[in-house]
């Protein structure tokens, strides 16, 4: 199998998925509030909460930084919340971890894959607010079956740590986050 190139919005941050890991991962949008919080922390407009994020979850073991990681970046929203892995020369969003290494999970920006054809359809909508407030989503078993499958794989494989955003000896992230302070967060949250 072969390679999918990524790469951030001017270029200077790039990078490899291999087919194996796309085609195993879960091409979602979604439509949660940290999520478009995320896109416009980093200088991008908010899709909204109709169109959402899309986001392909996926083992982050088969994915590569190959140049440019010195523009890796990274934040929280809070202080316990999972960490938002960003090109800091451009602003591209490139993907979502849990805090720790211990699950081996990514929820990689679609947008970061240049030939968008290699996502396939989207396969799931979650976190979509009704008009009277209850969140519902469509097709919610197959991205909680595709989180578990991958990263059980990904541990049964002895891969865990295996990932560009942490590292391998220390398990702390790559780059030190940045937490959002709650002015700048309500000032974010109050444009979505």
């Amino acid at each position: 199998m072969g390679e999918v190139s990524l790469s951030c919005q001017c270029g200077a941050l790039r990078g490899t998925l291999t087919e194996k890991t796309l085609k195993s991962g879960t091409h979602l949008t979604c439509h949660c509030k940290d999520c478009r919080a995320f896109q416009v922390a980093v200088g991008r407009d908010d899709p909204g909460a109709i169109d959402g994020v899309r986001i392909v979850q996926i083992g982050p073991g088969g994915m590569a930084i190959t140049q440019g990681v010195e523009h890796l970046a990274a934040l929280r929203l809070s202080p316990r919340g999972p960490l938002r892995f960003y090109a800091a020369c451009c602003g591209t969003p490139i993907a979502t971890t849990p805090s720790k290494l211990s699950i081996p999970f990514a929820g990689l920006l679609a947008d970061m894959v240049e030939h968008q054809d290699a996502l396939g359809r989207v396969r799931a909508q979650v976190n979509i607010t009704q008009p009277d407030g209850k969140v519902t989503h469509k097709r919610m078993g197959r991205v909680v079956m595709a989180l578990f499958s991958n990263a059980g794989a990904a541990i049964l494989k002895g891969e865990r740590k295996k990932t560009p955003f942490f590292d391998a000896e220390t398990g702390r992230p790559v780059v030190d986050p940045v937490v959002i302070d709650k002015v700048r967060k309500a000032e974010i949250y109050a444009r979505l």
